[in-house]
């Protein structure tokens, strides 16, 4: 639900580099003030992503987060209450969108054709997963038998 704000993603859906740019009808700050990185940003991210945000006009900016987000999380972005444009007045505008990210979860393994039927007996099996993992993060949430 979008009124007198618009938000653009730089990806179809939310990635590790994905930006959020907000438009806004009004100018929001005074002209000084473009390319400058707010103070407080017109848009909420909720959980809370961290990064910057930076005014591009007076009517847009960009939101660049300094971490990707979260795997399997549900987000949405806002505006704050009591937002103000370049005069000092409350805007009118409205903003309210939900986005989901991808769960956690395998891109890729080899061999392709496993199990086959003569499979050897201790197969080497190489599994790419979609977010960085470590064999002893692994080992700490699956410990091997003994």
């Amino acid at each position: 639900m979008e009124k007198g704000a618009r938000l653009i993603l730089s990806s179809k859906q939310i990635e590790p580099t994905t930006t959020f740019e907000i438009r806004f009808d009004e100018a929001m700050i005074p002209y000084d003030k473009v390319g400058t990185v707010a103070e407080k940003p017109p848009l909420i991210i909720t959980p809370a992503i961290p990064g910057k945000f930076t005014w591009l006009s007076q009517r847009s900016g960009v939101f660049k987060p300094s971490e990707p987000p979260a795997l399997g999380t549900d987000y949405k972005v806002t505006l704050p209450e009591g937002l103000k444009n370049a005069a000092g007045t409350q805007v009118a505008a409205t903003l309210s969108r939900a986005f989901l990210t991808p769960p956690f979860t395998t891109n890729g393994y080899s061999p392709a054709n496993f199990p086959a039927k003569n499979a050897p007996s201790n197969p080497e099996i190489h599994v790419q997963f979609n977010l960085d993992v470590t064999a002893e993060h692994a080992k700490k949430i699956h410990p091997v038998p003994q």
